[in-house]
């Protein structure tokens, strides 16, 4: 029979199946899905999004702004309301999915280039004051001794840690890595991992559900310790240990199975987190605590494999292209399993490999898929503050995390999904009404002359913009500059002449 791409997935879904019945798989004893049932016929994007990024966070991002630029003594600023700041978010969402070059392309007079929605729901100038004044927190309340992007977003995080978790149950298959956010600025927390897509930026801690990618529980990694007397770096003993034992707290005693790699596996970890009732499935380094001294240097002929049972964990070394170490207490040693690999002629031959390894390839790569969402539509853009570019990857996980609790309610309610890009869309379409909502207003009644005599003609200065070109000279396409605006509809206008065609249209 032909080596079809089908028939092999087919081999390696019967290893998998066999795998799992046959093993020594613990029964789930947790729940699995969306908390509640939100039918995607009533309820829209935003209220998703809502779920998990409820209101008053974005309430108390508008405080803090506001409290930063008053701290910074900004000249003109004019208090930002929550309605403004889902405005925002709705045009770093559309930003994720038309890219362009710079943030003031999107304002472009050239209709080839600008885009409209994004002009119509703020100005650049309002756009702007709000990037560079964005807090989440008082800068004076920020206790000292930390070294990394954490302190500044930890509101954020905290809460978000809790909804996530709130709004959906993972299944049985959990994955703990790395996530890697860019960053190549001056700041300490910074890592670099050569072996990753994005080398150099933040390190986050990531647990993710393995049917779907939905992102449970995640933490920020700001680098060693500092003593905050001498300023010298403290040695992380237990990071590992610490940082596994966080993720998981949620998980305990409902029988999950995680899988994770080589650098959070160690013998003690599974003894561990057995008692919590926690299973694992990983890879493991032969120099790790807990290891049998009789397999640290056994290398045994290509294609097949070795193993050892020590206190009810299993021990694997496998000769595929590279020697290779699995640790489980999931999986027996006496068990078989099988694949079909592709041979150089052309022919699938049968090959006897670890038991654990078909579960291992299909539920580890959870944590990759969260970021494979996240960077297909997601924010992007520099920024001189550390801080930045974490808050923007806690935003497109809520998105991401979103569209994953609107596919699952749709499954439930028998309804076809949208893809990521028109759950995006409508997210976008939907915050983007709330700054055009009070444009819209104003312009119903543009043509009533009770309108005119509510607007009046007021210097740039004193409604919150700058000297630039009238509005309706760029319409007339005329270059003239003006001080003068409209203090109800904050446009910049000429005196007398534009401020009256402009209300007459």
């Amino acid at each position: 029979m032909a080596p079809t791409r089908k028939r092999r997935r087919l081999c390696s879904e019967l290893a998998l199946k066999t795998s799992l019945e046959s093993g020594l798989y613990p029964e789930f004893l947790g729940a699995e899905g969306p908390a509640e049932n939100h039918d995607p016929k009533s309820n829209s994007a935003l209220d998703y999004l809502l779920l998990l990024w409820p209101e008053s966070l974005t309430s108390h991002i508008a405080t803090e702004t506001n409290r930063y630029a008053r701290q910074r003594n900004r000249v003109n600023w004019v208090d930002v309301t929550v309605e403004e700041i889902w405005t925002f978010f709705g045009i770093l969402v559309l930003m994720g999915i038309h890219r362009l070059p710079r943030v003031r392309n999107y304002w472009s007079t050239d209709r080839l280039l600008g885009l409209e929605p994004i002009q119509q729901s703020m100005s650049l100038n309002r756009f702007w004051a709000i990037w560079s004044n964005l807090h989440v927190v008082d800068n004076d309340t920020i206790p000292p001794g930390g070294v990394g992007p954490s302190r500044k977003i930890k509101p954020i995080v905290d809460v978000l840690n809790q909804t996530f978790l709130k709004q959906y149950s993972p299944g049985q298959e959990l994955a703990i890595d790395e996530s890697m956010v860019k960053y190549k600025g001056h700041c300490k927390g910074k890592v670099r991992m050569p072996k990753k897509p994005i080398k150099l930026g933040y390190k986050v801690w990531c647990c993710s559900c393995s049917c779907c990618g939905y992102l449970c529980t995640f933490q920020f990694y700001d680098g060693r310790p500092v003593d905050i007397a001498t300023g010298e770096k403290l040695p992380e003993k237990g990071l590992v240990k610490r940082v596994v034992t966080d993720l998981l707290l949620p998980f305990v005693g409902t029988n999950h199975v995680v899988y994770c790699d080589n650098f959070y596996t160690s013998g003690p970890l599974v003894d561990m987190l057995a008692k919590d009732e926690i299973f694992i499935v990983g890879s493991i380094q032969r120099r790790a605590a807990g290891f049998p001294d009789s397999l640290r240097t056994v290398a045994p002929p290509k294609g097949s494999y070795v193993s050892e049972s020590v206190d009810g964990k299993q021990y694997f070394v496998f000769n595929d292209r590279k020697l290779v170490s699995f640790v489980t207490n999931v999986f027996p040693e006496t068990m078989s399993s099988k694949v079909f690999r592709l041979q150089p002629e052309g022919v699938l031959r049968e090959q006897s490999v670890p038991p654990l390894l078909p579960a291992y390839n299909k539920y580890m790569g959870a944590v990759d898929l969260t970021d494979q969402l996240m960077r297909t539509y997601g924010f992007d853009r520099k920024s001189k503050r550390c801080w930045l570019r974490p808050f923007l990857f806690c935003f497109d996980v809520s998105t991401n995390n979103a569209h994953i609790l609107y596919k699952h309610n749709c499954k439930r309610c028998g309804v076809k999904p949208k893809d990521l890009l028109g759950f995006r869309l409508e997210l976008a379409r939907l915050l983007l009404q709330f700054g055009s909502s009070s444009k819209a207003q104003s312009s119903v009644n543009k043509g009533k002359a009770q309108d005119v005599s509510v607007c009046c003609l007021s210097r740039v200065s004193d409604i919150g913009l700058k000297r630039g070109r009238c509005h309706q000279c760029i319409k007339m396409k005329r270059k003239r500059h003006t001080s003068f605006g409209c203090s109800v509809c904050k446009v910049r206008l000429c005196k007398i002449k534009c401020f009256q065609e402009y209300h007459n249209m």
